[in-house]
Parts: C-alpha cells; structure tokens; sequence
C-alpha cells in the first residue's frame, strides 16, 4: 500500500494523529495497530476495561525493572494493545496539567507550548458534558463529563482536605492544580470515550484513511 503519512500505532495519540491528517480529502493515511479493534460492550462499558488487564491480545503487559527498594519485584506495566491504546483500557482520568509546566516548557524554548497556545487545542478535542465553562470545549469528539455515580464521600473527602489546609480547586483543568477537586472522565453518556471512539468512529469512514489492525511491518520505505 502506499501513504502519505503511515502511522505504526493506533494508541491514545496514533489514533488522533489519524483522525487530524485524515481530514485533509488530498492526503493518504494508513494506520497501522499490533492490536484488534476496541469494538463490543467490555470496550465501551468503562468498568469492564479491567478485564483486558493482563490478557496479551488486548494488553502488553510490560513489566518494569526490578526495584531495588521492592527486594528486586518487577511491577506489572498494562498498556492496551488495541485501537485507543491506554485509552481502550484505563482508569479515564481526566487531567492536563499545570499551567506552569507548559509556559516553563515555552520559556525553554517549545515555542507554541505556553498554556495559553495549547488551550484552543484542548477545548478543540472536547465534547463536555456539563454547565457551560470558558475552560472546555463542546464542539468536539472526546466525550468529557462528571461521574455519573457521585459519592458522598468524595465530597467529605475534599471537605477534609480543606481543613488540613488544602485549598479547594473549582476547576483544575484551568490549569491550576493545586489543591483538592473532584475528577472529570472521559466518557459519553456513561460509555468510555476511547481516543478509537472519539476519534477513528467517524474518520475511519474516510476514503484516504485505512486502519489496519493486527498488523505487523516488515519494512516501510520512504521516497522523496
């Protein structure tokens, strides 16, 4: 076959790489992944991501080197091994960072990499599901929501933090994070939001994008 662009991994960040090239009608794309697709109800049910764990069809089950402060123990890496990657198979935490991070890593040099610049690409990407909010995006794929079971005890939690003298964080996607808060996931009306599902759902019936999945290169050969 021949692309353009060959993307080998369809993980967290292959797969939007995949979508965003994809959308120029001009450009040829193949995405390749080791893995199957992240398709039926355990994919798309968010507890029930757990049970990929381990299993070397769907997981990598990286192991560390062995930690010399554990007595020489390996501790158990999972990596999703399907389209959507981590994203197939995590926790869906949602988080960005802190806003120092980004305008130190602008100040080193990443030109483009201040909170600021990369703000408009984060709400680009998000479909949140909740009040209106200056600091997410609703025009995008990555369904972005509240759990739907909260527990009361999250909020005695934080309430507890406060009186150890953390401060509360109304919103630590606004890049603050310093403090206590509450977590978003990345779902849609209670279903993972895999960066598959957000992502390669619709692009992947685009004409000059091909996904190819329990793939394997021998060679890729580069002209021009």
């Amino acid at each position: 076959m021949e692309a353009d662009y060959v993307i080998i991994g369809g993980g967290s960040a292959g797969s939007v790489l995949a979508s965003r090239l994809s959308e120029n009608p001009a450009t040829r794309v193949v995405l390749l992944e080791a893995g199957g697709r992240a398709d039926g109800f355990k994919a798309r049910m968010p507890a029930a991501g757990m049970t990929f764990l381990g299993k070397p069809d769907r997981d990598w089950c990286f192991l560390t080197e062995p930690d010399p402060s554990l007595n020489g123990r390996q501790g158990f890496w999972s990596a999703g091994r399907m389209l959507g990657g981590g994203s197939s198979v995590n926790g869906m935490i949602y988080i960005r960072g802190d806003r120092a991070d980004y305008d130190e890593w602008a100040a080193s040099g990443c030109i483009g990499w201040d909170w600021q610049s990369v703000l408009p690409f984060f709400r680009k990407s998000e479909a949140f599901y909740g009040p209106p909010d200056q600091t997410h995006g609703t025009l995008g794929t990555l369904g972005l929501a509240r759990p739907r079971l909260h527990h009361p005890l999250a909020d005695v939690f934080v309430a507890a933090c406060g009186e150890y003298g953390l401060r509360k964080v109304p919103d630590y996607c606004a890049g603050d994070v310093d403090g206590a808060f509450t977590m978003l996931v990345t779902q849609c009306r209670g279903k993972r939001s895999s960066t598959a599902r957000a992502f390669l759902d619709a692009a992947g019936r685009r004409s000059n994008l091909q996904i190819v999945t329990n793939a394997t290169v021998d060679r890729v050969i580069v002209e021009g």
